[in-house]
């Protein structure tokens, strides 16, 4: 019997081609703007449009693009997993930068900030 030949994550190499991994990536990081649009369309305020167009087009394009890029270097062959992987990689971005980085601080740091504080004044 012949062995079927696998990729790199051990599934069958004949699966989606990368194009398509992209393209159903792309098509999961663009759905929550499909989304946001079809809301701003049927309840329109102008408090919720972009101030600035450009900028906001570039940010966009460049979660989308790299969404798509994500599901594409994940080498799964699902359709659907590749469209989650579009979707959740610009919501693991924003969360991610929302949170913002945790700096360890310890006694020692607190204390020498609060003595080169008190040392000015």
């Amino acid at each position: 019997m012949a062995s079927v030949p696998r990729s790199s994550r051990g599934q069958p190499a004949f699966g989606l081609k990368s194009g398509l991994r992209f393209l159903y990536g792309v098509l999961g990081a663009a759905s929550p703007e499909v989304i946001r649009w079809s809301k701003i369309a049927l309840h329109y305020k102008l408090t919720d449009l972009p101030d600035s167009w450009l900028l906001y087009l570039i940010v966009t394009t460049v979660f989308v693009v790299v969404g798509g890029f994500f599901s594409t270097l994940w080498e799964d062959n699902n359709r659907i997993k590749c469209f989650y992987f579009g979707l959740t990689f610009p919501l693991f971005v924003s969360a991610m930068l929302a949170s913002g980085p945790n700096f360890p601080t310890s006694s020692i740091n607190r204390s020498v900030a609060h003595h080169h504080l008190t040392k000015r004044g």
